[in-house]
């Protein structure tokens, strides 16, 4: 977790060595739906069916099964990651805020953000109302977010972290990275130095 202070710390986040299959069962069919601009009226027909299945006694979540257990990898800190997320990158503004709240109700625990996405205060908005509505507590929903580039300086670093908190509406970060291993300062070196950061 992570919390922003201007404190000195010697905790490491060592990589967790995993191959993409151990977390999918052989026998999970996989669908890649990257290209995918509209569906197709087959398309539209299996996800009626899939609505409609097992959508008894009224439930909010009929015809949808939550995981419960998602695969996840543990990380040197003890703490869980999971390895299912949703990403916000280039979800329009007036949308993302549908898209983690929707995500959130049907069982995803991970939500992906960065400042230079511009839209980790609708992201934050979604991610308040869930909460509220008791669906999912704070600690079961990891965070990510990202340091952009223009804040590498070590002293933004930490009003950085703290922005990017105020906006997605809560208290403490489970994960925030340096966006790209650059600051955009041009020159043979990379200043300030990403260990400085």
């Amino acid at each position: 977790r992570v919390s922003c202070h201007s404190e000195p710390t010697t905790n490491r986040i060592s990589p967790v060595k995993m191959s993409g299959t151990d977390a999918v069962p052989a026998s999970a069919q996989i669908h890649d739906y990257t290209n995918l601009k509209q569906l197709s009226e087959e398309q539209k027909a299996q996800l009626q069916r899939l609505e409609q299945a097992d959508a008894g006694a009224g439930s909010p979540d009929a015809g949808y099964r939550i995981v419960d257990n998602q695969p996840s990898a543990k990380l040197l800190s003890g703490y869980s990651i999971p390895l299912v997320g949703l990403g916000t990158w280039k979800s329009a503004k007036g949308e993302v805020g549908a898209a983690v709240a929707t995500a959130l109700r049907q069982g995803y625990r991970h939500i992906d953000c960065a400042k230079i996405y511009q839209n980790e205060h609708e992201v934050g908005e979604a991610l308040s109302a869930v909460l509220s509505e008791g669906v999912v507590r704070r600690e079961e929903v990891f965070i990510t977010s990202k340091l952009w580039n223009s804040d590498h300086e070590p002293s933004r670093v930490e009003a950085a972290c703290r922005r990017t908190m105020e906006d997605l509406r809560v208290s403490y970060l489970d994960l925030y990275l340096m966006h790209w291993p650059v600051s955009g300062n041009s020159g043979p070196e990379v200043l300030p130095r990403l260990e400085d950061t």
